[in-house]
């Protein structure tokens, strides 16, 4: 779609999206992320998720660079599980409800044991979360897009 709304620019666009991709609900709300979150929010993904043994669910990232008229795409994932209720005053979205599997930020292991994205710090998340390991791998993915054209 970028190629189409600047087919002769020069200019590079970058578009980045996420959704959250829920085991037990076969990937659902997936893309639909945005719309469940503004019509029944996290307490009605929690209401879904009532009865459920398995709360397995992921955030996917996906960034999308157009450059030079080539598109380079990559992708972020970040593992966890869905909460039993709403924790946190951080972040945005479903980060009340999701908890990352237990992550070692600066040499501790148990900085986000158990805790959901909305109870770290920001600075905390940004270490891991879905987005930054996308744009992470368009980074890497541009570099050695840039170091094969030298060679």
């Amino acid at each position: 779609q970028a190629q189409q709304y600047l087919p002769n620019s020069s200019d590079a666009l970058m578009v980045e999206d996420a959704g959250l991709f829920v085991d037990a609900l076969q990937g659902f709300p997936g893309v639909y992320s945005a719309y469940v979150l503004n019509t029944i929010g996290c307490k009605g993904m929690l209401r879904l998720m009532v009865g459920e043994a398995s709360r397995g669910a992921q955030f996917e990232a996906v960034a999308a660079l157009l450059l030079d008229g080539e598109v380079h795409v990559s992708r972020g994932i970040c593992r966890g599980q869905l909460s039993f209720e709403a924790s946190g005053n951080e972040g945005f979205g479903f980060d009340p409800i999701f908890i990352p599997d237990a992550i070692e930020v600066d040499g501790d292991p148990s900085s986000t044991s158990g805790l959901t994205f909305a109870d770290v710090d920001l600075s905390v998340k940004e270490q891991f979360s879905h987005r930054r390991k996308a744009l992470n791998c368009l980074i890497e993915l541009l570099l050695t897009t840039e170091a094969a054209s030298s060679s």
